[in-house]
């Protein structure tokens, strides 16, 4: 007959606790919060904190799967993003702005400026046409000389004179084709460029309603251009232009180009008054 004793119970119950014990402790550590043996997976579902790595080595949101074990990420410091005042760094635009944004013009070289206006060596950031405050090329194009363009020579002579040459076919007034006034003036003008003709007549034109005494203006042989005198003018004015005529010596004539008709009257041309300037 076998007896059982309450001894015997006390102890199979203190080895059933134990073995309870052991298994737990394989998984996890109370007092590190994570298994201390990790291959060991009874009571660890794989790819949760603490425990194996799937079989694909995965974890799930928020793990980490480091040597076989799936653990928190590891929390980064937050970046404050790209260093300011970097003075040592130059600054290249891909599109040919310079350092301050704006375009940068056709044949220029620009180069960056770090925040104290400095290049990445040190010097000092030329455009390559100048230098810029703040990096830009200069622009330049302004005269290096900054004097104002001379003035052309500028004269007036007295034309006609009472002593000036002269052909008249008829009469005492240049009123037929081929008539003309002539004179030769000495002046300070190296070449014309423009000619201005005054012509007094006054008591000089003697052509009625149905007159009209056309005449042509050449110097040194070439002809600049020409004036009509007709009924009541008491004078003529007149700029022309002229091809660069060399001088400083010039001939200036006045020939009449078309005969007045019969009983029209004539004109003669002043002698006091009538003036030609010549400009360079």
């Amino acid at each position: 007959m076998t007896t059982t004793t309450k001894t015997s119970k006390a102890w199979g119950a203190w080895l059933f606790a134990l073995s309870l014990g052991t298994a737990a402790g394989a998984c996890f550590n109370p007092a590190g919060g994570r298994p201390t043996d990790t291959t060991d997976t009874v009571g660890c579902p794989p790819g949760t904190l603490g425990c194996p790595c799937d079989e694909a080595g995965l974890c799930i949101a928020g793990l980490v799967c480091e040597d076989g074990t799936c653990l928190d990420e590891p929390t980064e410091p937050p970046t404050s993003g790209a260093a300011t005042g970097d003075t040592g760094a130059t600054s290249v635009e891909p599109t040919g702005a310079d350092s301050t944004g704006s375009a940068a013009t056709e044949g220029d070289t620009t180069i960056g400026l770090g925040t104290d206006g400095t290049t990445g060596d040190g010097g000092t950031g030329f455009g390559s046409t100048g230098l810029g405050s703040t990096g830009e090329a200069s622009t330049g194009g302004e005269s290096s000389s900054g004097g104002i363009p001379p003035v052309g020579v500028m004269e007036t002579v007295d034309f006609p004179l009472a002593g000036d040459p002269r052909f008249i076919l008829s009469g005492t007034r240049p009123w037929n084709a081929g008539d003309y006034y002539e004179g030769v003036r000495m002046t300070s003008v190296p070449s014309v460029s423009q000619l201005d003709v005054h012509l007094e007549l006054g008591a000089e034109n003697g052509l009625n309603d149905c007159g009209f005494q056309e005449t042509q203006v050449s110097l040194n042989g070439v002809a600049v251009g020409t004036f009509t005198i007709a009924q009541g003018d008491v004078a003529i004015d007149q700029v022309y232009a002229a091809p660069d005529v060399a001088g400083p010596e010039y001939t200036i004539r006045y020939e009449t180009t078309t005969t007045v008709e019969s009983g029209c009257g004539s004109s003669g041309y002043g002698e006091v008054g009538s003036t030609v300037t010549l400009h360079e």
